[in-house]
């Protein structure tokens, strides 16, 4: 159905004095149109269709042509996913470069596993594998930007290691299991610099 409708404007009689004047907005029902979508398919694809615009007392206030009329359909993100049955894998990456080194006295690195202290990271995984807990069976954490042998001196950055510690097998499939593989490997990795992201 397609309704006409008249804006107006109209002014108060009664204005305060000293103050600009100011007029009210109001709509007005003129006409409308009733068509099915089958008719406009049937009629108004390939010719000219013809509606009569009627107001409230069915008499005849003007005509409404449809020409060219198709329906398209737009597939969502869902629908991808349900049609051709996808296994979606995320795969996230957390820096452990020394990047993560703040100057606040209370909280050195944004790393942290202290209780009641703020760790965006975790609250970063758990949202991720909130949104993604329908689409996806695996989640794929990697990082970067640490020292992975924990040897005596400074050795280099590695540039992707498995958050799982074993890149045979680094994939998790619950938030927890993430989670845990977060905490895992803060306590057995070392910040470094530098971060090659080539």
């Amino acid at each position: 159905m397609i309704e006409i409708h008249e804006t107006y404007f109209e002014v108060p009689k009664k204005q305060p004095k000293g103050q600009p004047i100011k007029p009210i907005q109001r709509e007005k029902f003129l006409c409308r149109a009733k068509f099915s979508i089958f008719d406009a398919i049937k009629y108004a694809q390939d010719s000219v269709y013809m509606i009569y615009l009627q107001d409230n007392k069915k008499r005849v206030k003007g005509k409404f042509y449809l020409q060219n009329f198709s329906l398209k359909s737009h597939y969502s993100f869902v629908d991808l996913y349900i049609t051709n049955s996808l296994n979606i894998v995320p795969i996230v990456a957390v820096d452990f470069s020394l990047a993560n080194l703040t100057f606040d006295e209370s909280q050195y690195c944004i790393h942290t596993l202290k209780e009641g202290a703020p760790n965006d990271y975790m609250d970063c995984l758990k949202s991720v594998s909130k949104s993604f807990y329908y689409f996806n069976r695996f989640i794929l954490p990697v990082g970067f930007g640490a020292r992975t042998l924990l040897t005596k001196g400074e050795g280099p950055a590695c540039n992707l290691f498995a958050m799982s510690g074993d890149f045979m097998d680094p994939f998790v499939e619950s938030a927890e299991e993430l989670t845990n593989c977060y905490q895992g490997t803060i306590k057995s990795v070392k910040l470094a610099l530098p971060v090659l992201y080539k």
